[in-house]
C-alpha cells in the first residue's frame, strides 16, 4: 500500500513540473528554421562588390601625418629691422618689408632660416629691401633661382636666377642649384665673393672681358666645372683675384679662347703684366710666349700648368713672383733673354 501511494505521489510531481514548460508548436519551430535559412540565404547571396571592406588601422604612428595645402607658412620670423621672411611648403623664401638685412657668417650668427636651407629652392626679393646680407643664402643647395621685384631700387636678376645690383655691374649670387653653362653678362666688372661657391652642377663659365676683378672663394666646390671661356687674353691677365678659386680655373683646368682651347699660349704686346694665379691650373697650356711689353709676372701666375713645356723670360721683366712656375712638371727649362738685366738662365 505503501508503494502504491508513493507511485502516485511521484506521477503528481512529474505533472506538476510539466505545466511550467512552455509549449512550442511544431509550426512555430518550422518559421522559426525557415527565418534562419532566409537570412543565410541572403547572406549568401550578397554581391562581393556591396561587402563593406575594412581597412586596417595601425596601432600606433611615430608621427602624425599633416596635410598642408598650397603655399602655406611653414616658418617665418625677421631678418632687419623692418624686414621678415616666409618659407612655404613649396620651398619659396620671400623677403618683405623695407630697409636694410642684417648681415650673418657661417660660424656662429646663423641666417634664421639656416635650419630650413635645405628646402629652399626659390628666394623672392620684394620691392622694399635695400640690403641683402653676407651668406644669406649660403648652403642652400637646393636654391634654383633669386627673383628680384623689377620695382626693386637695389637689386635685379636675371632669366637664370642669378641675384645682382641694379644696374648689373656686380653679380652678387648664383643660386646653389645652378647647372650646366652660364654666361656672366658683358655689363659685369666685378664678381662677389661667394658668388657661384658649391655650384656643383656648373659645367661651364663664360667669362667677359669687362670683368677687372672677382672676390674671395667665389668659384670655391665648383666640383663639375671643365671649361672657362673667354674672348680677349689682355683682360684675362688683368684680372685681379682674390684667392685661388676666385680663378675658375682651379676646378676646370681648360681655358678657351673664341672657342679654341688655349695651348700655345701667345700673349699680346698691349699686356705689361700677368695677374696673380692668372693661369694658375690651366693644364691645356704646352708653350707661353710673352712680348717686351710685360715687365712683371704675378704670384702662382703659371703654377701647375703640368703640361707647359717651354717657356721664354724677355729682357722686360723685372718682376717674377713667388712660385710663379711651381709644380709645372712638364717644363724642361726657362730661357731668360741675354739682355735681361734681372735674371738669366
Amino acid at each position: 500500500m505503501k508503494e502504491l501511494k508513493r507511485l502516485v505521489a511521484m506521477l503528481l510531481l512529474v505533472g506538476m513540473l510539466c505545466s511550467f514548460a512552455v509549449p512550442v508548436t511544431f509550426a512555430e519551430a518550422g518559421n522559426a528554421l525557415a527565418s534562419e535559412e532566409t537570412v543565410l540565404a541572403t547572406e549568401e547571396t550578397v554581391p562581393p562588390e556591396e561587402i563593406p571592406v575594412l581597412l586596417s588601422i595601425p596601432e600606433e604612428t611615430t608621427s602624425p601625418v599633416e596635410i598642408i595645402s598650397d603655399n602655406q607658412i611653414i616658418a617665418s620670423g625677421t631678418c632687419g629691422e623692418n624686414l621678415t621672411w616666409t618659407l612655404d611648403n613649396e620651398g619659396t623664401l620671400t623677403i618683405s618689408g623695407t630697409g636694410a638685412m642684417d648681415d650673418w657668417n657661417t660660424w656662429e650668427n646663423y641666417v634664421p632660416w639656416y635650419n630650413s636651407k635645405d628646402f629652399v629652392i626659390m628666394v623672392i626679393i620684394e620691392s622694399g629691401v635695400t640690403s641683402i646680407g653676407n651668406y644669406a643664402f649660403y648652403g642652400c643647395s637646393s636654391l634654383t633661382g633669386i627673383l628680384v621685384d623689377a620695382n626693386n631700387e637695389k637689386y635685379s636678376s636675371d632669366s637664370y636666377g642669378v641675384l645682382f645690383n641694379k644696374d648689373k655691374t656686380k653679380l652678387i649670387t648664383a643660386p646653389g642649384g645652378l647647372s650646366g653653362s652660364y654666361t656672366i653678362p658683358e655689363s659685369v666688372t666685378s664678381i662677389g665673393g661667394w658668388a657661384f661657391c658649391d655650384c656643383s652642377s656648373l659645367t661651364s663659365i663664360t667669362i667677359p672681358e669687362s670683368v677687372t676683378s672677382i672676390g674671395d672663394f667665389t668659384f670655391e666646390g665648383c666640383s663639375s666645372l671643365t671649361r672657362v671661356d673667354i674672348t680677349d687674353i689682355a683682360a684675362w691677365c688683368q684680372i685681379q683675384f682674390s684667392d685661388v678659386s676666385s680663378n675658375p680655373l682651379e676646378y676646370a683646368e681648360n681655358l678657351y679662347l673664341n672657342g679654341e682651347l688655349v695651348t700655345d699660349l701667345i700673349i699680346p704686346d698691349s699686356v705689361t703684366s700677368i695677374g696673380i694665379d692668372a693661369f694658375r691650373n690651366c693644364s691645356s697650356l704646352t708653350s707661353v710666349t710673352i712680348p717686351d711689353s710685360v715687365t712683371s709676372i704675378g704670384f702662382d701666375a703659371f703654377r701647375n700648368c703640368i703640361s707647359l713645356t717651354s717657356i721664354t723670360i724677355p729682357e722686360s721683366v723685372t718682376s717674377i713672383g713667388e712660385f710663379a712656375f711651381y709644380n709645372c712638371s712638364s717644363l724642361t727649362g726657362i730661357l731668360v733673354d741675354a739682355n735681361n738685366e734681372k735674371y738669366s738662365s
